[in-house]
């Protein structure tokens, strides 16, 4: 591997002393300057000459070691997204316990809300995002496993069950039944139970970035808020500035 760059070096250095005796110094021992002259142009020769293959070396090895970072962090993603799709899979296959009851907490990645959401497993099977649902199990697409879940219920257990902690799509199911006033919600502020019907819905006005449903208890505590709806931002040159 170092044989081309040895060569290369000579080649480089025999032009480099010809250029600087013939061309530029005039070189003659009896004048100092111009063995001074010879000298300096020597030593920085020299100097180049050692690092020229230092440099070409350390962007060969940039270029390797960026593309295993690379191809290190594309692998990453991909084994979350199996392992995320296996998952789906494996709760489709079986899918944990269900009573009657449903409880369900809303969380975010920023802040986890005051409330907890009560519903009839019956109600949540009849909530528009459960009607038609086809199509292979995924991470975007987990009706299917939350259906069979509620339908594998056990009758005679009316005691809550915690919704899975995967099956974080149940949060539209939630907020339908919530707009349809189905169900009950403790809210931890005001240690007090109360009826989806009472809640106070807010729809964010529509803005750039994400936009959703804020559900509030009557004494004002924020309860849950999903996003679901997000708009893009606009370019910030116009049409114009793209004609000028």
């Amino acid at each position: 591997m170092f044989s081309w760059m040895i060569g290369l070096y000579c080649v480089i250095a025999a032009a480099g002393y010809i250029a600087i005796v013939k061309y530029e110094l005039d070189f003659s021992v009896d004048e100092l300057g111009s063995v001074i002259k010879f000298i300096a142009a020597h030593l920085l020769l020299m100097v180049l000459a050692l690092l020229w293959p230092l440099v070409i070396f350390a962007v060969i090895l940039s270029f390797i070691f960026s593309n295993l970072f690379k191809e290190s962090s594309i692998l990453d993603v991909n084994e979350a997204i199996q392992s995320a799709q296996e998952e789906m899979e494996d709760l489709m296959a079986s899918p944990p316990y269900c009573s009657n009851t449903i409880a369900f907490k809303g969380k975010s990645r920023h802040s986890s809300f005051e409330g907890t959401f009560y519903f009839s497993a019956l109600d949540a099977l009849q909530a528009d995002n459960l009607k038609n649902v086809t199509g292979e199990v995924s991470r975007l697409n987990q009706e299917p496993i939350i259906k069979k879940w509620l339908l594998n219920r056990n009758d005679s257990d009316n005691s809550p069950v915690h919704t899975p902690k995967a099956l974080d799509r149940f949060e539209f199911i939630a907020l339908d039944l919530i707009m349809a006033g189905k169900g009950e919600v403790l809210c931890s502020e005001c240690n007090k139970t109360y009826s989806n019907k009472l809640l106070k819905v807010y729809e964010d006005r529509l803005d750039v970035g994400w936009n959703g449903t804020k559900i509030i208890c009557p004494e004002e505590h924020m309860l849950f808020y999903p996003r679901t709806i997000h708009i893009m931002g606009a370019p910030s040159w116009s049409a114009e500035e793209a004609n000028s």
